[in-house]
This record gives structure tokens, sequence and C-alpha cells, in this order.
């Protein structure tokens, strides 16, 4: 057995004695690479938002540490964390409710895509549309004219429509390898790299 884009719980796993090998992204190094790229283009001590996605999903959880991180190394305030529920309509509930309590916020972390075109529908009611950047993690296809024309300033792409594909081919492998599910590495992590204006879609990866 192996999983593939979420991970099983390493608590259940140790209580059930089992250890089930995943395949995918590691989300919270994903969004450090992109908070990384996000503070390079803020002043240092800048106020930055994040928008979180569900409170108890790991990959929203793995987001939010990462981002933290980036933001530490990069001598970043966080002024702002809220719970979206990766939608859009509340990635700009969300926002404009935190732009109206800190007005001086220069970047905002979005946990996905959906909820990044919401918080950028926010900044443009609130007047700010090219003043305050934004990233997104997904690299859907609705975020490349963002991409494009600088409302959105990076994303992480994670292969999402082949987290399946990668997994498929780890587990036929060890069957030809005759390898047991004990024999595997534990975390098999696949790309996520920072997506920004003029990538190629066809080439990224």
């Amino acid at each position: 057995m192996i999983t593939f884009d979420t991970p099983f719980d390493d608590a259940a796993q140790d209580a059930a004695n089992l250890q089930i090998p995943f395949v995918g992204p590691d989300s919270r190094r994903g969004v450090r690479l992109v908070g990384a790229y996000l503070g390079t283009k803020l002043r240092p001590n800048s106020e930055v938002g994040i928008i979180e996605g569900p409170a108890n999903d790991r990959n929203a959880q793995q987001r939010t540490l990462g981002f933290r991180q980036a933001m530490d190394a990069a001598g970043m305030r966080i002024a702002s964390v809220d719970a979206g529920d990766w939608s859009t309509a509340s990635g700009k509930s969300i926002a404009v409710q935190m732009l109206a309590a800190h007005p001086a916020i220069a970047g905002m972390m979005c946990a996905n895509d959906n909820i990044a075109i919401g918080a950028i529908d926010a900044i443009r009611i609130a007047g700010k549309k090219g003043r305050l950047l934004v990233t997104g993690y997904n690299d859907i296809d609705a975020v490349q004219p963002m991409l494009e024309d600088g409302r959105l300033l990076a994303t992480v792409e994670q292969f999402g429509a082949q987290q399946a594909v990668f997994g498929v081919d780890v587990a036929v492998k060890a069957l030809l390898e005759r390898r047991r599910q004990r024999d595997l590495s534990p975390f098999m992590e696949t790309p996520v790299p920072v997506v920004v204006k003029g990538a190629p879609k066809a080439s990224r990866g």
C-alpha cells in the first residue's frame, strides 16, 4: 500500500504500528519557496497576511508553517492569519476583513489559487491593485492571466493531475522489483516549482 497527494497521519500510523509510504509534494517546502520569492519583493519588516485552508487540513497546516518560516527568514511581520475553505468566496471575504483591519499589509499568502482569486478581487475593491503582492498555490489555469498582468505574483505547481500517476509508477516499480512496503522510503517527494510571470506552462517542472 502507498498513498499519494496527502499522507496518512503520523500518529495514527505509529498507533497501528504501520509505515505507509507517501508519494507526493512537500506542501511546506512549496510554500516556503514561494514565500522566499515574495520576501525578495517586499521591504524588510513589511506586514503580511495569511489566508489558510481549513484549520484541520494537513496540507493547509503545512503551507502555513512553510510561509511562517519564509517570512521569519525574510524579516517580515505576519499581521494576520485566518482560515478559509479553499474557495474563492472565502478568500474574498477574509481578504476584505483583513485589509480593513490591517491596511498596511503589503503581501498576502493564499493557501490555494482559488483563495488567491478571491483575495485579488478584494484588493481591487479596496483600491489597492498594484500595491499588494499575492501568492497562491496549485497553478490552476484560471490564474494564468493574473500571473501575466501582475495581479498574482507567484504560485506553486504541484502537478495535482499527475499525483496518481506518480503513485502508480512507484507501486509498479516496487512490484517488479519485489520490494515490500516496509522496504520503501516513507516519503518520496514530487516536484513543487515556483511559477512566476512568463513561465511556459508546457515546460514547468
